[in-house]
């Protein structure tokens, strides 16, 4: 199963309404960051798709826990202004995790990028790393696997 389907109507909502919001200056991009977050949560209401602190802006660090079954979604809040690095680092934990990593355009169009299985056995501080393309909103999609089980992480998208 395509797990980026979910949020690729989204994600096209979000580039069509926020696309040209962001250009390099930090405070203009906190800004859309901010829109786009209100108008994804107005989108999805209150599913589980809602994000809180699930926004996955340029140059700031999410981190929290996977426990047992279920996704975590994070969704860009602007698309990429050129070539993009998406970083998934384990920082603990025993559980198993499918990471799915997918790009947008602004068509709607969705690439699964990458797809890894970070497994009781992968290290801390093990990085999966994703080069996202430019003009496209990068989408991750952290899904456990294990009814019993917990896995922490960072995740952060940087310029590449």
């Amino acid at each position: 199963m395509d797990k980026c389907t979910s949020v690729v109507d989204i994600a096209t909502k979000l580039y069509k309404a926020f696309g040209g919001l962001a250009p390099p200056q930090v405070v203009l991009i906190e800004k859309s960051a901010e829109e786009a977050i209100k108008f994804f949560n107005s989108v999805v209401g209150n599913s589980s798709l809602h994000i809180g602190p699930r926004a996955l802006a340029p140059n700031h660090a999410e981190t929290g826990t996977i426990e047992s079954i279920g996704d975590r979604t994070f969704v860009g809040t602007v698309p990429t202004r050129s070539k993009a690095k998406l970083t998934i680092t384990k920082t603990g934990g025993k559980d198993n995790v499918t990471i799915h990593v997918c790009a947008v355009d602004a068509g709607g169009h969705h690439t699964e990028l990458k797809t890894f299985q970070a497994t009781a056995a992968t290290p801390d501080g093990h990085a999966f790393e994703v080069d996202v393309p430019a003009d496209r909103i990068a989408v991750a999609v952290l899904d456990g696997t294990r009814l019993v089980g917990t896995m922490s992480y960072k995740i952060l998208l940087t310029d590449a």
